[in-house]
């Protein structure tokens, strides 16, 4: 039976095209990795190496067996990655039954409305099971398990037990955030806030 370690080890052999080399690469001896490949071949039922005293070549069919290999091998480094990030919570969870938390939208119906045609890009509905005013009481409601949120990235200061903040995937929104006052107004603190408000925006990338 071919295994995945057989064909690991016909591909250092295929990119080194060298024995010795290429079981070093696989930290194991020489004899042993000469013993698999036979043995590959002989379940394959064809050559795979042209071996001479000098040199080791690709037969034709380890040509066309080896690109195959790299397709295979490769693709089952991305599965094993996606794995990875999906057991992270990092990608590839469908959101589509997972329970929503979001703001009434009368308190912000643009920045609601953008969260909605998010998840409709993401060909779902989300499933509003809660709404909470202050942006602090939905992450609260998030590290009780009552769902999940869509927040902006400044929340991500807001730490909570059991709370996890990922970004979304590009192109990331944006939502525009604008300041006003009473200009006949005047007031030193007033006047210091929009100082620290203008020294902030002059350092934004």
């Amino acid at each position: 039976m071919v295994e995945l370690r057989h064909l690991r080890y016909f591909l250092a052999v295929a990119e080194e095209l060298h024995f010795g080399r290429a079981a070093e690469r696989l930290h194991m001896a020489q004899p042993p990795l000469s013993q698999q490949i036979r043995q590959l071949e002989t379940e394959l039922g064809f050559q795979l190496f042209h071996r001479t005293r000098r040199q080791v070549e690709l037969t034709a069919a380890g040509h066309c067996f080896l690109e195959d290999c790299q397709a295979i091998l490769q693709r089952l480094d991305r599965a094993i990655l996606r794995g990875q990030q999906v057991s992270r919570g990092e990608l590839g969870r469908s959101l589509t039954h997972e329970p929503f938390i979001l703001f009434p939208r009368p308190l912000a119906p643009g920045l609601y409305d953008q969260i909605i045609s998010l998840c409709q890009q993401a060909t779902f509905s989300p499933n509003v099971v809660q709404e909470a005013v202050q942006m602090q009481t939905i992450i609260s409601l998030v590290a009780a398990e009552i769902g999940l949120a869509i927040v902006p990235q400044s929340l991500e200061n807001l730490q909570r037990t059991g709370v996890v903040y990922r970004p979304l995937d590009e192109p990331t929104p944006q939502a525009a955030i604008a300041l006003i006052w009473q200009q006949q107004r005047r007031s030193p603190t007033r006047d210091r806030f929009l100082e620290i408000v203008q020294t902030l925006l002059s350092t934004e990338p």
